[in-house]
């Protein structure tokens, strides 16, 4: 049986620039590539700085990959959660999917400062949601007397309400079922819970880019491995002790 092995997207950007060797790319194991790969090839201002690095990515993850998972995370969640919920990716992901290919082609971007524009939006966003979790974990912070005791208490009842919040705001309907087998992301549920305590204790700060780091993780399944060169990423995973989902570390 294949391995299966979900890509964070600095694999992609190693396998396109040579820091990671081809001869990675093992018989017996088969790559994922998904939205937030696509989205973050899309949004980056290196396409403004290095073109050249950014289609030498996407063209990896065009050639490397054997599977796809292009649903939005919150999306791909639901899917989890019920089989018959319908959507249509090719429709609502178009846009994503036909840029890339462009890129990966030798488009450039000739409107420069509109694109500057678009990936501003786009991240301004990103620390929009930073900015308020990092005002509610002040709060926490400051309630907080023991960091330790505070570390050791299991969050995740009260953050799969939050989790449950997301697939909401995305289906505009009841989000997860009741029902709901969590230990399908068992990574996600448990790095995301480490994340959220670093914030509490004051260990880290949110960041825009943290967003797509902790969301990708919603595509791994057990089983699966998850690949990444993200140094804060596998701190945190190790933190969670789901390290038996890292792959190549």
């Amino acid at each position: 049986m294949s391995q299966i092995v979900i890509c964070d997207t600095n694999i992609w950007y190693g396998l396109g620039d040579g820091s990671i060797e081809q001869s990675r790319i093992t018989t017996g194991v088969e790559f994922v590539a998904t939205l937030v790969n696509l989205m973050e090839f899309s949004f980056t201002f290196t396409l403004l700085s290095n073109e050249k690095l950014v289609r030498n990515a996407i063209r990896s993850s065009f050639k490397y990959h054997k599977f796809e998972r292009f649903e939005p995370p919150p999306i791909y969640l639901k899917q989890l959660s019920d089989k018959k919920f319908h959507y249509n990716t090719l429709e609502e992901q178009n846009q994503f999917l036909e840029f890339t290919s462009l890129i990966a082609k030798g488009y450039s971007i000739n409107k420069k400062e509109e694109f500057k524009k678009f990936c501003q939006k786009r991240k301004k966003e990103l620390e929009t949601t930073s900015l308020f979790f990092n005002s509610e974990a002040e709060k926490i912070k400051n309630k907080i007397k023991n960091k330790e005791a505070h570390r050791n208490v299991d969050a995740r009842p009260i953050n799969r309400k939050l989790i449950n919040l997301f697939v909401n705001s995305m289906t505009n309907d009841n989000g997860l079922s009741e029902d709901f087998d969590w230990g399908q992301v068992e990574l996600f549920e448990n790095v995301f819970m480490h994340y959220l305590i670093d914030l509490e204790t004051g260990a880290k700060k949110s960041k825009s880019s943290d967003w797509n780091d902790l969301f990708q993780l919603i595509y791994v399944q057990p089983g699966e491995k998850y690949w990444t060169k993200d140094a804060y990423c596998i701190e945190l995973i190790k933190k969670a002790r789901m390290q038996k989902y890292l792959y190549g570390n």
